[in-house]
């Protein structure tokens, strides 16, 4: 960081090697030729930060998150293990629940709350 206008500078090893050929030159021409290479290898540019953009959780409301956990205790461990929420991520989880949707018998709504449930508990 430059102490005077606080711009991120950098020196490549390509420069350092100029600068040696400069002070083991006697040609003048050569060691103008250097010295403009050099600054133009030079570069200064300002730093930007980036903010991080983390796309908001739909809202649920705690019914439908209560209805969602009782649906997937209930119809999901009827016939298996339950999975840990965080066992998949929220792209997953809909793969999984589309594959055990007819078996399980639930609706598209049911599955809409047990997704919300596990969704919020899932790995990111």
């Amino acid at each position: 960081m430059h102490p005077a206008n606080g711009k991120q500078c950098w020196i490549p090893e390509m420069m350092d090697l100029a600068i040696n050929n400069i002070l083991k030159t006697n040609n003048m021409k050569s060691k103008q030729l250097i010295i403009v290479s050099l600054l133009l290898m030079t570069g200064c540019t300002t730093v930007k930060k980036v903010a991080t953009v983390v796309p908001e959780a739909p809202k649920v409301s705690t019914e439908t998150l209560t209805q969602g956990k009782d649906l997937y205790d209930n119809r999901c461990g009827k016939c298996h293990k339950l999975f840990a929420a965080s066992d998949y991520s929220v792209k997953e989880w809909p793969k999984v629940l589309d594959s055990m949707q007819n078996k399980a018998k639930i609706t598209d709504e049911q599955k809409a709350q047990i997704f919300a449930y596990l969704s919020a508990g899932a790995k990111q």
